[in-house]
């Protein structure tokens, strides 16, 4: 950080961030002991299993809709299968409200780190990393969110277990 140089995955962003605002809310991520900082998977798992409506002394809310995400909210997807080892989905931090473009597909400007630019990404060509820029959000009829196209409104999208989260702060 002193040098202002980070190597990180997008799990990895989203925990130093956290680690660094809300340390509560990080620490209420459980992770396996094998790795350095809970993973997509666990923060997925994690959303699920937060309650809806905010609670006293909870640290996450499950946000079921995904018209209702808001900026600050982060969103995880699974992958599904779970693989064994190495990738399990993907985490962003959302920086824009939801704009609804279709029935049941929405634009949202992001924050992450990745190998897959997004469409009026930061990064320059194919450079991997922090950015920010928009993906593409497919809900179902109810709303809650399917999965993600990184590029374009017409995909491809990664259809993967999502989940939306949003920290309860003392100022929520």
């Amino acid at each position: 950080p002193a040098a202002g140089r980070y190597n990180c995955d997008c799990s990895g962003l989203i925990s130093f961030l956290l680690k660094q605002d809300l340390p509560r809310q990080y620490r209420a991520v459980p992770f396996p002991n094998a790795v350095k900082h809970p993973r997509a998977v666990e923060f997925y798992e994690a959303f699920v299993a937060a309650p809806v409506q905010p609670t006293a002394g909870k640290p996450w809310q499950h946000v079921e809709r995904f018209a209702e995400a808001r900026p600050r909210d982060i969103l995880a997807c699974r992958k599904e299968p779970l693989p064994p080892k190495g990738n399990t989905g993907h985490i962003v931090l959302l920086d824009s409200l939801p704009k609804p473009i279709a029935e049941n597909l929405f634009e949202v400007v992001v924050i992450d780190s990745t190998s897959y630019p997004h469409h009026n990404d930061t990064r320059p060509g194919k450079i991997t990393g922090v950015g920010r820029g928009t993906i593409y959000v497919k809900t179902d009829s109810d709303g809650h969110p399917l999965g993600y196209a990184s590029k374009s409104p017409q995909g491809p999208f990664l259809l993967n277990p999502t989940a939306i989260a949003r920290p309860i702060t003392p100022a929520n």
